[in-house]
């Protein structure tokens, strides 16, 4: 049945493919650079039009218009981000009475890496790919626009192939304005909103099958803390809404582009979405390019319920400036004191420590002959669990207070004693690199410290497990196959997995994330459209199992 469903909905959707194209068209020509407040805000009302504005006249689209409630609160987080989207739609029959109707929130986001002067230079805009059947280029094709009109195909195809679950559910519509910069504010605005539509998170404040994590624990208290944050900065009130019902929001689908693969090596494709396939020039071609891409014979599909924490730390230093010729001796470098926190941070990159750090910004210094009064880095760490995320933060404290013992951190690394190294690794590199530093250390050099990003590691909750065994169940009806997958980059589920189990990864299969410039080794940002369709039958189903109670307790 699952099968004949996915066939329904792939025919469906590829009926209407030029629309999805027109629509996809206009949401990739909008720039919408993550510190454009108003790209931002134009795509922000592109796609609250996608939704809620009905099919756009086409008389063979499904018409959602009616019954949609937004918030559109400006991120407090940076004045240079926009507003956020948060649309939500009660469910079209009500619950009994006691009762609280199912929901799903589907996140995207609206912001993209490229700035458009960056656009300009590289010529990167919509378009078919020349010698590659089946692939569309253009900025945030991939990341993440292809996955929000995913999210729109997908509730076309629950109305058409799901009706009742359709009828059911409620279902909200996040959008991050800033995603990409990881804008802290966005999860609480969340949780508000949802509250305000009467809906109950599975984890907030309390996730009552966490089992314990310390991860968990980490995640609520920091949300918790960032809604209480909203609230001082003077975020919007949400508004009242009319219509709010009771309801349990039991999954978070996040549409970062995810593996689909829909053909075989051979250049066979699945039967149930060789629809997706009608139209390109070759259709085995077609199927042979995702092969190509890496993918072969391995899983269909790749499911995300977990990622790796992340933190950033701008670290400014202050020394004294001299004459490198007459009065070297007097001055205190800054750009010296930073190559020794870049030498100290990066040696606790060791074999088996479960974190990296990166230094992946430096500058500092005036002139060359002068002395280097200031200089100013960026070091993020990386991490995949809650015990290592602490240790590769102790790591990072350590490499600052290497030059600095008197430096205010913030966070929990700032009881760390002042000098002091980690047990970062199997060895005593991390401690003999800050010694070394230590013993080095000028008096008159200080640092200073603004933590720019904080995202505890998302760690698949019990609750999770069984949504992603739903999402399995739908793969292997397929005949797709799944595989579960930590990520090493970050996204909204690093914020939300606290709400409700999450399950990341649910968007259009895509190639050449944030890259605006096409080379023979390395393509622009694309997407494969046969994956559109695949996907939004995928999602559909899996929506209408979560709705129906599947993965439940």
């Amino acid at each position: 049945m699952a099968a004949e469903r996915a066939a329904q909905a792939v025919r469906a959707v590829a009926s209407r493919a030029a629309w999805y194209r027109r629509e996809l068209r206009a949401l990739a020509g909008q720039s919408s650079f993550s510190r454009d407040a108003e790209g931002v805000d134009k795509h922000g009302d592109d796609v609250v039009r996608l939704f809620a504005g009905g099919g756009a006249g086409s008389e063979d689209v499904p018409d959602h218009s009616g019954g949609w409630h937004s918030y559109r609160p400006r991120s407090v987080a940076d004045e240079a981000y926009g507003r956020h989207v948060m649309l939500f739609r009660p469910p079209l029959e009500a619950p009994a009475p006691g009762e609280m109707a199912p929901a799903v929130a589907l996140v995207s986001h609206l912001d993209t890496v490229y700035p458009s002067g960056v656009l300009k230079e590289h010529g990167h805009s919509f378009g078919n790919v020349p010698g590659a059947p089946g692939w569309i280029r253009g900025p945030g094709v991939m990341d993440c626009k292809g996955g929000t009109l995913a999210a729109r195909a997908a509730l076309d195809v629950l109305r058409e192939c799901h009706p009742d679950a359709y009828r059911r559910c409620a279902v909200h519509v996040w959008l991050n304005a800033a995603e990409e910069p990881l804008c802290w504010d966005f999860a609480p605005q969340c949780a508000r909103w949802l509250a305000a539509c009467g809906g109950r998170a599975a984890g907030h404040p309390l996730h009552a099958s966490a089992g314990g994590s310390e991860a968990m624990a980490a995640a609520s208290a920091r949300l918790a803390e960032c809604e209480a944050r909203c609230v001082a900065e003077g975020a919007e009130a949400c508004p009242a809404v009319a219509e709010a019902c009771p309801h349990d929001l039991r999954a978070c689908f996040v549409l970062e582009a995810g593996v689909t693969r829909l053909g075989h090596a051979d250049g066979s494709v699945l039967p149930w979405a060789s629809p997706a396939f009608d139209g390109l020039p070759g259709a085995g071609a077609a199927a042979a390019d995702v092969s190509q891409r890496g993918l072969g014979d391995g899983p269909g599909v790749l499911v995300v319920s977990s990622r790796q924490g992340m933190l950033v730390w701008r670290v400014r230093l202050e020394g004294r400036a001299a004459h490198s010729g007459n009065a070297h001796a007097s001055g205190r470098s800054a750009v010296l004191a930073a190559a020794r926190v870049i030498v100290a941070a990066e040696a606790a990159n060791q074999p088996g420590c479960g974190f990296t750090i990166n230094v992946g910004r430096v500058e500092g210094g005036t002139t060359h002959n002068t002395v280097p009064a200031s200089a100013e880095l960026e070091l993020e760490m990386r991490a995949a669990g809650g015990e290592a995320f602490g240790r590769g933060e102790l790591a990072v404290a350590a490499a600052v207070r290497s030059v600095d013992a008197g430096a205010s951190l913030p966070g929990d690394a700032g009881g760390a004693a002042p000098g002091s190294a980690p047990a970062a690794g199997p060895s005593g590199v991390v401690a003999t690199a800050c010694a070394e530093a230590v013993a080095w250390r000028q008096d008159g050099v200080s640092a200073t410290v603004e933590e720019r990003v904080r995202a505890g590691p998302w760690d698949e909750t019990e609750d999770a497990a069984r949504v992603v065994s739903v999402v399995e169940g739908v793969a292997a009806a397929l005949g797709m196959g799944a595989a579960r997958q930590r990520r090493g980059g970050l996204s909204d589920g690093n914020n939300l997995w606290t709400l409700a189990p999450t399950v990341d990864g649910m968007g259009p299969h895509g190639d050449g994330a944030h890259r605006a410039e096409e080379r023979a080794d390395a393509c622009a940002e694309r997407l494969f459209w046969p994956s559109l369709a695949g996907r939004a039958a995928f999602l559909a189903e899996c929506v209408a199992r979560v709705a129906s109670g599947a993965g439940r307790s």
